[in-house]
């Protein structure tokens, strides 16, 4: 079950959920995976004081995800991906796309609702 989160709704959306996970993949090796609190700025997101593994994989390879799982049983995860680059000491992440997400089986969780009552088909 996937209902689609456009940039003006990723705040709303963002603000629902905790940590999130950063996934990045250099070229040739395995995925790394970084707890991150990422922020949203200008229609970007920007993790601050991002790890120098995080910065090197965002450069050799842009594509990054960030997943934020839900706080509640058989809730939404939220998953966010981007392209990546480093500005400083912070990754910075240009939106690309947005989704919220559970498996089928896990209809019996809470429903979403935006804050305007607006409710997706779910």
């Amino acid at each position: 079950m996937t209902i689609p989160v456009p940039l003006y709704r990723l705040p709303e959306a963002m603000a629902c959920f905790n940590s999130a996970s950063l996934i990045t993949l250099p070229y040739g090796a395995h995925v790394k995976v970084h707890t991150v609190d990422p922020i949203l700025e200008d229609g970007r997101l920007r993790i601050r004081n991002a790890r120098d593994s995080a910065l090197r994989n965002g450069a050799a390879n842009p594509n990054v995800t960030l997943i934020w799982q839900s706080p509640y049983p058989h809730g939404w995860s939220l998953v966010v991906e981007g392209q990546a680059w480093a500005n400083g000491p912070d990754l910075m992440i240009e939106y690309e796309s947005g989704i919220l997400h559970r498996p089928q089986y896990h209809n019996d969780g809470p429903q979403w609702m935006w804050q305007d009552g607006e409710c997706p088909v779910q």
